[in-house]
């Protein structure tokens, strides 16, 4: 988890599981996390000193090029190590996992020798029950083999890390899915939507669709994406507001109440990232709270 909060959160549905916080956690944080049985991550030594004290299991991080959380050197994580009795295992975070770049394989490469020099170091001093992965996606399908465990993020959900490194098994999992509100026919002297970019040609029959950019669904997609509305692709006309989302459907069968799909298997949200001008990983994260889950 990312906080301590999200881990108490996860922790009522979750009893028995192992949880461990990946983040920042405080002095005012360590009753919730005795409590609530969480392991922490210890990065520096503001976070040993609290675990020392506090006698708390931890993961260990090791910063070996992402620049991100993590001891930097060798020395310091390893005297980290030696400290903290309650450790379970190290781990690291190859930052350009997921290019084939010429400069970035040899980035990898060097991560990947640090990360394995201070595991020798630990194990030439006895400390073989230690687990040591890596993360993310990326590093689990082109390195998986070469750690105790990894840390998958997007392929969980069926997304490539990037259109050079991914497994060819991954089907997307998460669909993004609404309803349609109203149908209406927009004249030829009418605009759509906020700002009036764009202006009908001719009569168009248009579907209002309850989704807008407070749901997650990005406002960068106005007039350049598409939707799926009974197996048909749906062109969104004008902006994307807060809440609303407008259609033409003038070659689709449509009515209100119909499911429409705006992002799974089509259109992929591989897609909708490109055309906002981000990544898989924003898309799927920026579904907000107010969106019903459905877990199948």
């Amino acid at each position: 988890m990312a906080s301590v909060a999200e881990a108490v959160e996860v922790r009522r549905v979750a009893p028995d599981a192992e949880i461990i916080v990946l983040g920042y956690f405080d002095e005012r944080e360590i009753a919730a996390v005795k409590e609530e049985n969480l392991t922490v991550l210890v990065y520096d030594e503001r976070t040993l000193a609290l675990a020392k004290k506090y006698c708390l299991d931890v993961y260990l991080k090791l910063d070996t090029g992402m620049s991100r959380l993590g001891f930097t050197g060798l020395r310091e994580g390893v005297n980290a190590v030696r400290i903290c009795k309650g450790i379970k295992g190290v781990f690291t975070h190859l930052s350009v996992a997921d290019s084939v770049r010429g400069e970035d394989i040899e980035y990898t490469e060097g991560q990947l020798k640090r990360f394995f020099e201070f595991r020798d170091i630990l194990k030439n001093e006895g400390r073989c029950g230690l687990t040591f992965y890596a993360a993310a996606s990326a590093a689990s399908i082109k390195h998986g083999s070469m750690f105790d465990g990894v840390r998958l993020g997007a392929a969980l959900y069926g997304i490539k890390p990037s259109d050079e490194v991914f497994d060819s098994s991954l089907l997307p999992v998460m669909t993004l899915k609404s309803t349609i509100s109203q149908i209406k026919t927009v004249n030829s002297d009418r605009f759509v939507s906020y700002g009036r970019t764009y202006g009908a040609r001719g009569y168009i029959k248009a579907a209002v669709v309850a989704a807008g950019y407070a749901d997650g669904y990005r406002r960068a997609l106005s007039g350049k994406s598409a939707a799926e509305i009974n197996g048909k692709p749906a062109k969104i006309l004008g902006n994307v507001t807060m809440d609303q989302t407008v259609f033409e459907v003038n070659d689709i069968d449509a009515a209100v109440g119909d499911e429409v799909v705006l992002f799974g298997d089509k259109p992929p949200v591989g897609d909708l990232a490109e055309i906002a001008g981000t990544i898989s990983y924003e898309m799927v994260c920026g579904i907000s709270k107010r969106v019903p889950r459905i877990y199948v």
